[in-house]
């Protein structure tokens, strides 16, 4: 069954199409960016004075930090940014974990299956949220390292323990090399809006898993979406017999969310999937701190250039 944006408007609640889903925590602003990812960094010598030959038009000092210009964001071939990536290994170890938005899905459940005063989810605490949405750096100390990485082991066997399902975008792109789930979202907690442009609103609903939610006036919703597909003219989107197709421009929200992938489907995953690489990230993080006596630093600000699904 094909449907296109404008038909989609006329013939309203059918196969693959619902009524919206809503909260009062869907941000309804014209556009939505995808949540940042939140980094664990551990430093381990002083950064460098100067930059690389091959690196100085390319990279700036802010404060004891270096970073990629702009430019070099979004237009720089991929080697220089691998190249700076490789530079900054020298002095620190970055870990990804995961968008902030699902972090802080954790940090609420956290609080529900093992509350913070028995001491063990206490990284976890209320506070992690506050300064991760003012968008600052906090400092775990050295002398907790050891304490934070018991209490995040425990929380990750209370998730299995829960035995709940999640969502996970598979990339399916014929050329991707990324590994493990390009996406991925735990059955936990309210609505969010993933992405969204004046076109098109992408929803993520824990009870049911992605949705595009139209512009329309009866405000109807396009999902559960199971595989998408994207050429330069055309991005299609099936939801069982129900497909739908969108201009690149109607688009884009969706490409945001995956950034170079032209194929991929949703899938139910495991929930601690949708943790998987916070809880793989501060363990090492958390391992190299108490080696070296250094904190550890976890900031929603872009400490280095995303590129594929490297985490070294």
């Amino acid at each position: 069954m094909d449907r296109t944006l404008a038909n989609m408007r006329d013939q309203g609640s059918t196969s693959g199409v619902r009524p919206p889903a809503t909260n009062d925590g869907v941000d309804q602003s014209p556009i939505v960016l995808p949540s940042p990812d939140v980094w664990a960094v551990v430093r381990f010598a002083p950064p460098p004075d100067t930059a690389p030959s091959d690196l100085q038009a390319f990279a700036i000092r802010c404060d004891d930090q270096w970073v990629l210009t702009d430019d070099a964001l979004a237009f720089g071939e991929i080697e220089t940014v691998q190249r700076f990536h490789e530079w900054r290994t020298t002095w620190e170890q970055v870990r990804t974990l995961e968008p902030l938005t699902t972090l802080l899905r954790l940090v609420d459940l956290a609080g529900e299956l093992a509350p913070a005063s028995d001491g063990s989810t206490g990284l976890l605490h209320p506070s992690l949220a506050a300064f991760l949405v003012d968008d600052d750096v906090f400092e775990i100390p050295a002398r907790r390292s050891a304490r934070s990485a018991d209490a995040i082991a425990r929380l990750a066997d209370l998730v299995r323990e829960r035995g709940a399902e999640g969502f996970g975008i598979v990339d399916r792109s014929p050329r991707s090399e990324r590994v493990g789930l390009a996406r991925a979202w735990p059955a936990y907690g309210g609505v969010e809006t993933v992405a969204a442009s004046a076109d098109l609103r992408v929803v993520f609903d824990p009870a049911a898993g992605l949705f595009c939610e139209l512009p329309d006036d009866a405000g109807t919703s396009f999902g559960p979406i199971e595989r998408a597909e994207s050429t330069s003219a055309v991005f299609t989107l099936w939801s069982g017999d129900a497909e739908l197709r969108l201009t690149s421009e109607q688009s884009r929200p969706l490409h945001w969310m995956i950034p170079g992938a032209t194929a991929w489907a949703v899938r139910r995953v495991p929930e601690i999937l949708a943790w998987a690489r916070t809880f793989a990230g501060l363990a090492d993080s958390f391992e190299l701190a108490q080696r070296i006596d250094a904190p550890v630093r976890l900031s929603a600000r872009r400490p280095i250039a995303d590129y594929g699904s490297s985490n070294t």
